[in-house]
């Protein structure tokens, strides 16, 4: 089972960070805005989701309050280095126990 990540970055390198994920094996889904990325919760149940630190501060209770036990990875202006976007592919892969949906 290939992980899947739903990223929401409003990061320039966004680009660089969703091919580094997909190299390393990863299903992304990528969220244009915040509504978006709480929409893609329920119908495309992430493994993990990367959210830029601009809206880190709104989205990640409403994530919290959706999906308790979801890890949520927080990043900044920089892309993620290849080494970066493997590790992430390895553990989001490593949860066997995906979740069928969040609670809306």
């Amino acid at each position: 089972m290939r992980a899947r990540i739903l990223c929401l970055d409003a990061a320039t390198g966004l680009e660089k960070t969703v091919k580094r994920l997909r190299v390393a094996g990863c299903e992304v889904m990528v969220a244009s805005s915040e509504m978006v990325a709480l929409a893609l919760l329920r119908l495309f149940p992430p493994d993990l989701v990367l959210v830029h630190s601009q809206a880190a501060e709104t989205l990640l209770p409403r994530i919290r309050r959706q999906c308790p036990a979801l890890p949520v990875v927080v990043t900044g202006e920089d892309p993620l280095a290849e080494t970066h976007a493997a590790l992430l592919a390895s553990l989001a892969g490593a949860r066997p126990d995906r979740p069928a949906g969040c609670s809306s």
